[in-house]
């Protein structure tokens, strides 16, 4: 019979969704007011992306010593998926470093989507044109 959750497991699935939750979360924020050309908006979500790597590449080195015990193939999946986030996480320090001289000149100011076309009334044919 499974034992009844108590405020320990509780608080363990909140801090777990919070680890996930909370920075996709600011994510979506910052690229709001990333778009609006906002700079403390790219220093905030480059000092997340740091912390991430940060907290993931020590999950990796520490993972090394878990894992040396399981069998060699889940240890090189396991640690195939963390270099495969190690890199996207990188990869998008590297754009936000180069977003910086981005948001310095002003946004083109292009046509955006379609032009809305006002509704006419139908025209009836005249009875000398039938």
């Amino acid at each position: 019979m499974p034992r009844a959750a108590g405020p320990a497991t509780l608080i363990v699935a909140v801090m777990t969704a919070m680890v996930y939750f909370a920075p996709g979360a600011a994510y979506l924020i910052f690229s709001i007011y990333m778009a609006r050309r906002r700079l403390w908006a790219v220093i905030a979500c480059l000092a997340l992306t740091s912390i991430e790597l940060l907290i993931v590449f020590a999950g990796a080195v520490m993972s090394l010593f878990v894992l040396r015990r399981l069998p060699n193939t889940v240890m090189y999946i396991t640690l195939g998926i963390t270099a495969v986030v190690i890199l996207a996480l990188g990869q998008l320090i590297y754009y936000l470093i180069r977003s910086f001289d981005a948001i310095k000149y002003e946004p083109l100011e292009e046509p955006r989507g379609f032009d809305v076309i006002g509704v006419q009334p139908p025209t009836r044919p005249s009875p000398d044109n039938a």
